[in-house]
C-alpha cells in the first residue's frame, strides 16, 4: 500500500497563537499533494514541514471566514513567482466562491498557469488514480463542508493459489486485480476465490460544526474549539467540544481522533484531551507540523 502522509499545519481557530497557526492540512499521497484549508501563513508552515507549496495541485475550501482562507492569496503568488504550470483546482461552498475570487484577485495577480474555481457539491468531487475526495455538509453558521480522503479499494492476488493453478502470467494477474473473471486452461479464475478484497484508508476533515451527522471514517479529524465548561458557547456559534468530538468518534468506529480547530483560549489543551478520553480512548491533540504516517 502507498504511505498516506499527514501533515497538520495550523491547528488553532479563528487568531493564531505563539504555538498553533491557522487551519490548514495537508495529505501527500501517491505524487498527489492536498491542502485542506489555507489560513494566514499557511504557505510558511508548508516550507517550516518541507512541502513545496507550488507542489500543491488541489485546495479543499471549508468556508467563507477568514482563518480559513486568507492564506490564498500568498500562496497563489507563491506558485507565480516560482512559474507554475500545471492547473490549481480550488474547491470551495457555491456562496463563498464569489468573494473568496475577489479576495484573490484584490491585488494585481495574474497567474501563468490555470487556475479552475470549483463550487463543491455533497458526494464525489474529486477523483486520483487511486483515490477520491468527498465532501459532506456540515452545520456551521455559515455555508459549510467537511471533506473525506478516501483511497479505493483493492484487490491483493492470493499467489499461493494461483501457483497451485499454475498460473504465473502478468495479463491474468492484472485483469483478476481489475476485478474481471478469468479463465485459464479450462479453469475458471474468480476475484472472489482468488484474490482479497483489501479495504482502503479513510480520513476526515470536519472543522467549525455544531455536532452532526457524518460517515464513518478510519481518521477523524475534528472541531475541538471547545470543553466541555463552554458547551453553551459552542452550541451558540456551531462549534463542538472535544467530548462531543470524542462521541462522534466512537459512534462511527473511528480507529483514531484528532482534536482540532483548537480555541486560543486552552493554550494548555490537557483539560480537552481529558474529557475526550472519558469517551474515546483512540485520541490526540493535533499540533503544528505534526506528522503522521498512515
Amino acid at each position: 500500500m502507498q504511505p498516506i502522509r499527514l501533515t497538520f499545519l495550523g491547528t488553532s481557530a479563528s487568531v493564531p497563537t505563539k504555538e498553533r497557526g491557522l487551519p490548514a492540512v495537508h495529505i501527500s499521497y501517491n505524487g498527489y499533494s492536498i491542502l485542506f484549508d489555507c489560513g494566514e501563513g499557511t504557505q510558511r508552515q508548508l516550507t517550516l514541514a518541507g512541502i513545496s507549496p507550488t507542489s500543491i495541485d488541489a485546495i479543499f475550501i471549508t468556508h467563507l471566514h477568514g482563518d480559513h482562507v486568507f492564506g490564498l492569496p500568498g500562496i497563489i503568488n507563491t506558485m507565480l513567482l516560482n512559474n507554475r504550470r500545471k492547473p490549481l483546482y480550488i474547491f470551495l461552498p457555491p456562496t463563498a466562491l464569489r468573494r473568496v475570487r475577489w479576495l484573490v484577485h484584490a491585488i494585481p495577480l495574474f497567474p501563468l498557469f490555470p487556475i479552475a474555481w470549483i463550487p463543491v457539491r455533497e458526494g464525489t468531487i474529486f477523483e486520483g488514480r487511486e483515490f477520491h475526495i468527498e465532501a459532506v455538509r456540515l452545520d456551521h453558521t455559515t455555508e459549510t463542508f467537511g471533506y473525506i480522503f478516501r483511497e479505493k479499494d483493492r484487490r491483493k492476488l492470493l499467489k499461493d493459489k494461483l501457483e497451485k493453478v499454475g498460473v504465473n502470467d502478468w495479463r491474468i494477474y492484472r485483469r483478476l486485480k481489475a476485478g474481471e473473471t478469468v479463465t485459464w486452461n479450462g479453469i475458471e479464475l474468480s476475484p472472489e476465490e482468488y484474490t482479497t478484497l483489501v479495504k482502503g484508508r479513510s480520513i476526515g476533515y470536519f472543522v467549525d460544526t455544531a455536532p452532526t451527522y457524518i460517515p464513518p471514517v478510519d481518521y477523524l479529524i475534528h472541531d475541538s474549539a471547545f470543553g466541555e465548561g463552554e458547551r453553551e458557547k459552542a452550541e451558540e456559534v456551531k462549534h463542538s467540544t472535544a467530548r462531543q468530538a470524542a462521541e462522534v468518534a466512537k459512534k462511527i468506529g473511528a480507529k483514531k481522533l484528532f482534536l482540532y480547530h483548537i480555541s486560543p483560549r486552552y493554550r494548555d489543551p490537557t483539560p480537552l484531551l481529558e474529557e475526550a478520553k472519558e469517551v474515546f480512548p483512540y485520541v490526540e491533540v493535533a499540533e503544528d507540523l505534526m506528522t503522521v504516517e498512515l
